[in-house]
């Protein structure tokens, strides 16, 4: 296991943080988007512990959530615009409280931190990528972590 739970991992799932949208996301960060970017031995690490320190620390579901939108974004034509804007809605909900625990060093928030770290990579190679170019391209970068 990568991390020691929090003594209430699903705190914040009390309140309604996956609506419908992020619900379609998580399903398919963990049907799809892990699949691509780990290798199988690591599977487990990407489509299980991930999401699971995601319940415990928000800014990590909304970087998930991110690289999922950016990924279907790829995956369907007719929806690039709206994954797009999400996977930037998602990133700037992420990024204060990710700056705020890089900052504080936390020893609760280290793993959370790097598994974030290790998510937004193929976010930010993704996002470089011109508009004319997201949908020929962006796939290729989900590709090449494969490796």
């Amino acid at each position: 296991m990568l991390y020691s739970p929090s003594p209430r991992p699903f705190s914040y799932m009390e309140s309604s943080f996956l609506d419908t949208q992020s619900q379609e996301l998580l399903h398919h960060y963990t049907s799809t988007v892990c699949v691509t970017m780990s290798r199988p031995s690591q599977l487990d690490i990407w489509r299980c512990e991930m999401p699971r320190m995601g319940l415990a620390h928000p800014f990590l579901m909304h970087g998930l959530l991110a690289v999922s939108a950016l990924h279907l974004s790829v995956m369907v034509p007719s929806r690039t615009k709206r994954f797009i804007a999400i996977a930037i809605e998602e990133e700037h909900q992420a990024l204060p409280s990710f700056r705020s625990l890089l900052a504080s060093n936390s020893p609760e928030s280290t793993h959370a931190v790097f598994a974030f770290s290790g998510a937004v990579i193929p976010y930010i190679l993704a996002t470089t990528i011109t508009d004319k170019y997201v949908k020929s391209k962006c796939c290729n970068i989900f590709e090449s972590l494969e490796s």
